[in-house]
C-alpha cells in the first residue's frame, strides 16, 4: 500500500526543521563579532570578480548597487579606499586586458566590441584608439610572459 504525500503534509513536516536550522544559522551569526574590514575586502574582490566575468560589460554602478545590495555611492567610496582607483578605471583595465588578448588570438574587432558591451564597432574604435598604448603594453607583457613559460606540448 502506498502512501500519497500532499503539498501540505510535505509543507507542514519540512517547514518545521527548515525553520529551525534556520533560526541555528542566524543565531549563529548575530553571535560573531563583526569583522567589517573583512567583509568591506570580500566586497571589493567580489565586484572585482563581478567585472572580470563580464569584462566589465555592464558593470554601471547601478548593476554593482544591485549585486551587492550597497548603494552605489558607498561602493564608490569602499572601492577607492581599499584599491586606490575608482571603479571606472578597474573596469577600463579589464577591458583593456580583453582587448589585448582577443587581438593575440585573432578575435574579430566587432566580437570584441560586443564582449566589451560596446554599442557598435564604431562606439568601439575611439575607445580602442584612446587606450591603444595601454593595449600594446599589455599585448607586449602577454607575449614575454608565454616567452619565460611556453605551453606544455
Amino acid at each position: 500500500m502506498f502512501h500519497v504525500i500532499t503539498e501540505k503534509a510535505l509543507n507542514k513536516y519540512l517547514r518545521t526543521p527548515l525553520t529551525l536550522i534556520l533560526e541555528d544559522v542566524l543565531l549563529d551569526l548575530e553571535q560573531r563579532p563583526e569583522e567589517s574590514g573583512n567583509v568591506d575586502i570580500n566586497t571589493v574582490e567580489s565586484i572585482k570578480q563581478y567585472i572580470r566575468n563580464r569584462q566589465g560589460c555592464d558593470c554601471s554602478l547601478e548593476k554593482l548597487e544591485e549585486f551587492t545590495g550597497y548603494s552605489k555611492f558607498y561602493l564608490s567610496h569602499l572601492f577607492k579606499a581599499k584599491t586606490g582607483s575608482t571603479i571606472g578605471k578597474f573596469i577600463n583595465g579589464v577591458r583593456v586586458k580583453y582587448t589585448a588578448e582577443a587581438e593575440l588570438h585573432g578575435i574579430p574587432y566587432k566580437e570584441v566590441a560586443r564582449q566589451l558591451g560596446f554599442s557598435s564597432i564604431q562606439a568601439f574604435c575611439p575607445w580602442k584608439k584612446n587606450n591603444r598604448k595601454k593595449i600594446l603594453e599589455f599585448k607586449e607583457w602577454i607575449r614575454k610572459k608565454e616567452e619565460i613559460s611556453p605551453l606544455p606540448d
